[in-house]
Formats: structure tokens, sequence, C-alpha cells
């Protein structure tokens, strides 16, 4: 059983130092990239719906115009 975890070790540790391994890294830091992008769109995209609930349910509780506080 140790000789199996050794030569997976010894096998990670090679891909990630090979060029191989490199393109992956450069991949894996590529994708935390497009993934900080998208959740930064959709926390916007959050705030504006929130928004937009906040203005409805003043309108149906008859505020009219007005703007309640911010959480």
């Amino acid at each position: 059983m140790l000789v199996i975890a050794a030569l997976a070790v010894g096998w990670l540790l090679g891909d990630i130092y090979s060029n191989a391994g490199r393109k992956w890294q450069k991949r894996f830091r590529e994708r935390e990239v497009i993934i900080a992008k998208y959740r930064k769109e959709m926390e916007k995209a959050l705030v504006k719906a929130r928004d937009r609930i906040r203005q409805l349910e003043s309108e149906r509780d008859g505020g009219g115009d007005e703007t309640p506080p911010e959480d």
C-alpha cells in the first residue's frame, strides 16, 4: 500500500513539474480568473435584484417612491 502511495505522489509531482504540469497550472490560474469574474458579475446581479425587490415591496406596501434603508 505504501508503494502505491509513493508512486502516486511521485507521479503527481512529476506531472506538476513537467511542461504539461506548467500548462495545467496556467489553465488552473486562468480558470480561477474566470470564476472570480463570474462571481463578481453574479454579486452585482444579486444587488440589483435585491434593490428591485425592495422597490416593488415599497410600492406594494403603499410607500410610493420612498427608498427603504440599506441593510
